[in-house]
């Protein structure tokens, strides 16, 4: 597990701050619009909280979309686009049940294991030769062929909820071990039981600052649907 405050995205420090504060505030908006929905369809159980992973891909398209230089592509057989930041490919996921990341299987589905297949294409490597292709540089390339042949890092952005409270939320890249997540960097962005704030401007880590207040609704059943 990676020091707190190391970076997860490998760019600006300001600008990785900037997108952990957006990631935070676009999964504290799904988790609160979707305990409000629960709360008002007056169902038992948990089925309409249980749909917030369609919300997560919803929300936090929005905010990333509006400040940062994000790429969509779409998956095969995925109803959503997932983004790309960099040689980074973003997943926000809220296991079931109010459950941890390591409580849980993540590789589901053919969809989410395939996540680290995903090849960095010649779009996401912003690879344009001005000259025509004869009159590349062969080394340039050489490189790019070898850039090209990469698959994309998984950047896990985990919610740990229930309709009745938002936990935590966690990031960092991730493999895939016999369905389970593994942590190969990783940081707490909000913890509502340690007391883990929201980033303030100017700090030196995702520590300090003032938390969002969640909202209170019915009480979570274990069993829930499962995203994609």
């Amino acid at each position: 597990m990676a020091d707190r405050g190391a970076s997860v995205l490998n760019i600006d420090v300001e600008e990785e701050r900037e997108l952990a504060r957006s990631l935070v505030e676009a999964l504290t908006e799904a988790h609160e619009d979707l305990a409000a929905a629960q709360t008002v369809s007056k169902q038992p159980g948990a089925g309409v909280y249980a749909l917030i992973w369609r919300s997560l891909w919803l929300s936090l398209g929005a905010r990333l979309g509006a400040r940062f230089d994000v790429q969509r592509i779409k998956l095969r057989r995925a109803p959503y686009d997932v983004f790309v930041i960099g040689d980074a490919l973003l997943f926000p996921w809220r296991p079931p049940g109010g459950h941890e990341p390591s409580e849980v299987s993540f590789g589901t589905s053919p969809t989410r294991q395939g996540l680290w297949s995903v090849s960095l294409s010649q779009d996401l490597l912003n690879f344009e030769p001005s000259s025509p292709p004869e009159a590349v540089d062969a080394e340039v390339e050489e490189a790019f062929g070898q850039a090209s042949e990469r698959h994309l890092r998984v950047v896990l952005v985990a919610m740990t909820s229930s309709a009745e409270r938002l936990r935590r939320i966690e990031w960092g890249e991730v493999s895939l071990v016999d369905g389970m997540v593994n942590w190969l960097s990783h940081e707490v962005l909000f913890d509502d039981v340690a007391s883990t704030k929201l980033i303030a401007v100017g700090s030196a880590d995702f520590h300090h600052g003032t938390p969002p207040a969640p909202r209170i609704a019915l009480r979570a059943a274990v069993n829930e649907r499962v995203g994609p």
